[in-house]
């Protein structure tokens, strides 16, 4: 018994120094590998039939933060004061959660409230959609998100199950500018998945109508998403100072052992990503490289210290509008 407690201590080691050793080189795609091998995909081809009946978001249950009701996208650091900005603030935040949907037989979610990706996406309200409860009321829908396998599929199996998840987005995204918005500036966040949905939000309903005016900036993080897909957009760009409106903010983070041709190869991106522009406390670009000469675009060597600068007041955000 002792032997075998010690050959399972043996092997916990090397697995734990093997996964940390593929994080550290940044070899995200390995690990999805191998969660892939272990908790198995869904079966294919995807049926969009087997999914669940689509969330009715007049139903507040369907909604995973709303400023009427507290929640985990309330929470704060420790340390500041607490003014109930939420109840207060001219302008709306339109949260789209990344993946909580990380195991499962189906490939979009199933709505459960009692199921371990529920308590993922509230997870996703405290340590994401908290970030926007000192700016704005925040709003953000639950809906039948995408298995985290999906992205390891071809694009054509994609497709249809990522459809599946925008179109309950777009519906949550119309019931609330006729139910909640009331003309109200806003601002359009996601991440990883959520940032996939949102920049078709951004492409299909915002750009090229009145919503372009009212939105104030959208944060569209991780997802790699491609330049050109905001480059093709008519009145909304990219943001580049921090007093830029209805642009669009966005960044992908690489291990730093990942060259530009490899995140080019792995991405299917014909042109470099899109990076943010970090400068240092100081405000220099000390431990930065520029990659490149395009716009807002560079590589981050080492670490640095960053801060945000510009206009944080909502009401002079609802003002410039």
């Amino acid at each position: 018994m002792k032997g075998l407690k010690i050959f399972l201590l043996i092997l916990g080691a090397f697995i734990s120094l093997g996964v940390g050793g593929i994080f550290v080189i940044g070899k995200g795609d390995i690990l999805l590998t191998l969660w892939a091998i272990t908790m198995g995909a869904p079966d294919l081809p995807f049926d969009e039939r087997t999914a669940v009946t689509p969330p009715d978001y007049s139903d507040l249950r369907n909604w995973a933060a709303l400023p009427s009701r507290e929640g985990l996208e309330d929470m704060i650091p420790a340390g500041l004061v607490d003014r109930d900005i939420q109840g207060e603030s001219p302008v709306d935040v339109f949260f789209i959660h990344p993946t909580g949907y990380l195991r499962g037989d189906s490939w979009t979610f199933s709505m459960d409230m009692e199921s371990a990706t529920e308590e993922n996406t509230q997870w996703l309200m405290a340590n994401q959609a908290s970030v926007y409860n000192g700016c704005c009321k925040v709003y953000a829908p639950r809906y039948r998100q995408a298995h985290i396998l999906t992205y390891m599929q071809d694009e054509p199996v994609q497709e249809p199950i990522l459809d599946v998840a925008y179109q309950d987005v777009r519906r949550a995204f119309r019931f609330f500018l006729e139910h909640r918005s009331n003309g109200r500036p806003f601002v359009l966040a996601g991440h990883s998945q959520g940032t996939h949905h949102g920049v078709r939000l951004l492409e299909e309903e915002i750009d090229g109508s009145e919503l372009a005016r009212r939105l104030v900036v959208s944060y569209m993080i991780g997802g790699f998403t491609k330049r050109e897909a905001i480059e093709n957009m008519s009145d909304i760009t990219l943001c580049d100072s921090a007093s830029d409106l209805h642009c669009v903010v966005h960044w992908d983070t690489w291990s730093e052992t990942m060259s530009t041709d490899d995140i080019i190869e792995m991405t299917g991106r014909t042109r470099p990503p899109t990076f943010a522009r970090i400068r240092s406390a100081g405000g220099s670009t000390a431990g930065l490289s520029i990659r490149n000469t395009t716009r807002a675009q560079l590589r981050v060597q080492g670490r640095v210290s960053s801060r945000c600068g510009g206009q944080t007041s909502p009401a002079a955000w609802s003002s410039a509008l």
